[in-house]
């Protein structure tokens, strides 16, 4: 059981997360897979590839191998290798997101939720069918009301659930680590909250179990 101190957790009834880097540690796993797909090209294309990973954790991963072959490599790339490469990406994570550790505090936040059944998504840029896998596969799918990823933009799906929840968005909160989030967050209308961001934003959190401490939230 919990003491809930303060009044923060009754401010929203609705809460959207995304998934890598939020509710999972997942950015190292998912930029070294990058440079596993761009290793031909030498260190330079690879060192590129994964500081652009980092600093645009929101983009999905068809988006990310069309720059990096159009920026990084000065070669246009089909539809057909695009997705060709997007499965080899797949391949190599899979796996390792499944046994990734959680971002600290994040499933204890997940169980307050839980108990003060509070409405819960997932809002991701994983490919869904992909996303569902590894949340079912790591024991996650009761904590959520709904699960969606791409190929619909992260402001598309959003869009989706307010209207299909009947989301009073005054009283919803998006939990992100990139400025994708953010964006999704603004054109819904939706109060942010960076968690383990790689911007230093007002209001953020490097991880759940620094906004449970801040939030008064303790075991009893």
């Amino acid at each position: 059981m919990y003491d809930f101190c303060k009044n923060m957790l009754n401010k929203y009834k609705f809460y959207f997360f995304d998934f890598d880097g939020v509710i999972v540690d997942t950015i190292s796993i998912k930029g070294n897979a990058f440079a596993e797909l761009y290793k031909d090209y030498g260190d330079d294309v690879c060192q590129k590839v994964i500081t652009h990973h980092k600093a645009f954790g929101g983009v999905n991963r068809y988006k990310k191998i069309k720059h990096y072959h159009n920026e990084f490599l000065n070669q246009d790339i089909s539809e057909e290798q695009v997705n060709d490469l997007a499965e080899k990406f797949s391949n190599i994570v899979i796996e390792k997101v499944i046994k990734a550790n959680s971002i600290d505090g994040a499933l204890e936040f997940l169980n307050i939720l839980k108990q003060q059944n509070k409405k819960v998504f997932i809002v991701s840029n994983v490919p869904e069918k992909e996303l569902l896998e590894i949340i079912q596969r790591r024991n996650l799918l009761d904590y959520f009301a709904d699960i969606k990823g791409s190929p619909e933009s992260k402001i598309q799906n959003m869009t989706s659930l307010i209207k299909q929840f009947e989301v009073d968005t005054s009283k919803c909160v998006y939990f992100g680590d990139a400025e994708a989030d953010l964006d999704a967050a603004n054109n819904c209308k939706v109060e942010f909250i960076p968690i383990n961001y790689y911007k230093p934003i007002e209001k953020g959190y490097i991880n759940f179990e620094k906004l449970i401490n801040d939030w008064n939230i303790n075991y009893v």
